[in-house]
C-alpha cells in the first residue's frame, strides 16, 4: 500500500479529527476516511479531465 504525506489546513484537520472521533469513537480510521474521500474526488473529476483532453482545462 502506498503512502502519501498531505498537509491540511488547521481547520480541515480539526474537522477530519472531529468527524472520525464522532463516527468511530477514537481517532483511528482517518486513513480509511481519507481514502474514501480521495476515491470519490477522483471518480468525479477524472471524467472532467478525460472529456476536456487538456489537463489545464479541467477544474481541480
Amino acid at each position: 500500500m502506498g503512502r502519501v504525506n498531505v498537509y491540511l489546513p488547521d481547520d480541515l484537520e480539526k474537522r477530519l479529527k472531529d468527524f472520525v472521533y464522532k463516527k468511530t469513537g477514537s481517532f483511528r480510521g482517518q486513513s480509511e476516511i481519507a481514502v474514501e474521500a480521495i476515491k470519490e474526488y477522483l471518480e468525479k473529476h477524472e471524467q472532467e479531465l478525460e472529456k476536456s483532453g487538456n489537463p489545464c482545462e479541467a477544474s481541480a
